[in-house]
């Protein structure tokens, strides 16, 4: 025991001897804090709460019982406690240890960046992967780890293995990750590879393509190209334009090696590549691109209809309704919608609800005039009421 040690133990017993509870908890905090035990500060703070609420200093489960109000301001105290604790544990590296007190926060504007700055190192990357992505505390920045770590396979085997867990948003961010990274790779091997030939290399992608034609027909390709499958699958669930032009551009990779891999896919893509290439050509097209929409529109509407005598084959609806409410054409989406998906029994999740994609007063009429005719009393309420409040 050194003397600053001694010095605290002297002071705390001179404020419970004076019977100041509070003046000897202020000191036991700040001398944790000072000597960084921050388990026995969590502690502290906890006593220090539960004083300030004139509750018993040690909790006795036999006689304690808190009123709403009170329960709810202890909570949220404790919480407070977690979040100073989890930050000075971060602080020194210990994320395993932190993790304790800051899930139960569920506060990720503050995890995330405490993660993104976390110092990784080969002996803790595997655990900052685990509490980062596996249990969703900074799901970016621990794929973003994957990728850097253990390459393209092994991002996309853990992603399918998570996807379920994700929300909406986290699964689009990680797409356009995953995305980015492939793409990034391939332009690497072309450039590398032009290089070799003595050929210039400082080109756009489209150009490294066209540059090395001749040269791709002789060596094959330059990426796995169940890796280049599996990222245009994934990359479906992509939510921006610059992630779709890149994905434009794997698919007509892909395409040039259509003669061993132009099948194969899950239906209705079943054309790995071509119909990878139609999707997120009409996706990534600007205003002018008139044709390219239509002509994307039209192939996969034929492919949802050529599955309406199939009741448990939903997806090519779904995958085409989706695509419509993506290119802004949500009336054309409802319908179809209410059409189609409304006599499914089971979905699988691919398209949004009609009352996510009812935004003008036309969609809430046509829902109304929808469970009105089905003579659907919930839905009926649903619409009228979604259209009021809209």
């Amino acid at each position: 025991m050194n003397n600053s040690d001694s010095n605290a133990f002297d002071l705390i017993r001179a404020d419970a001897g004076n019977n100041d509870v509070a003046a000897a908890l202020d000191k036991l905090v700040v001398s944790l804090t000072e000597s960084r035990q921050h388990h026995p500060l969590f502690e502290a703070l906890k006593m220090q709460t539960r004083h300030r609420l004139n509750l018993p200093l040690v909790y006795d489960p036999q006689r304690e019982k808190l009123d709403a109000e009170t329960q709810a301001e202890f909570d949220n105290r404790l919480l407070d406690a977690c979040r100073t604790v989890g930050q000075l544990l971060i602080a020194e590296q210990k994320l395993g240890e932190a993790w304790i007190y800051l899930q139960p926060l569920d506060d990720r504007e503050l995890v995330e960046p405490l993660i993104e700055d976390y110092r990784v190192t080969d002996d803790n990357a595997d655990e900052v992967i685990d509490i980062a992505l596996m249990q969703l505390a900074a799901p970016a920045t621990g794929f973003r780890l994957v990728l850097e770590r253990y390459g393209t396979c092994d991002a996309i085997s853990t992603f399918e293995s998570i996807a379920h867990t994700f929300d909406a948003e986290t699964r689009a961010r990680l797409a356009e990750m995953l995305t980015t990274h492939l793409h990034g790779e391939l332009a690497e091997h072309l450039k590398n590879q032009l290089a070799e030939h003595k050929l210039a290399s400082d080109l756009s992608f489209k150009d490294l393509v066209r540059a090395q034609d001749k040269i791709l027909t002789e060596t094959g390709p330059l990426v796995d190209m169940t890796h280049l499958a599996s990222t245009l699958r994934i990359g479906r669930g992509a939510n921006s334009r610059d992630a779709y032009l890149q994905l434009c551009e794997l698919a007509e990779y892909g395409c040039l090696f259509d003669e061993f891999y132009e099948s194969g896919g899950d239906w209705p893509f079943e054309h790995i590549f071509d119909d990878h290439l139609i999707y997120f050509g009409a996706l990534a097209a600007d205003t002018a691109d008139v044709e390219v929409v239509a002509q994307a529109i039209k192939f996969f509407d034929d492919k949802s209809k050529s599955t309406q005598d199939d009741p448990f084959h939903p997806v090519s609806d779904e995958v085409f309704v989706d695509l419509l409410f993506r290119l802004g054409r949500n009336t054309e989406a409802i319908k179809v919608s209410l059409e189609r998906l409304s006599k499914r029994e089971e979905l699988i999740g691919i398209a949004p609800s009609v009352h996510q994609m009812a935004t003008e007063p036309e969609h809430f009429r046509m829902l109304e005039s929808h469970y009105l005719a089905e003579n659907d009393l919930l839905g009926f309420t649903v619409a009228v009421l979604s259209g009021t409040d809209k």
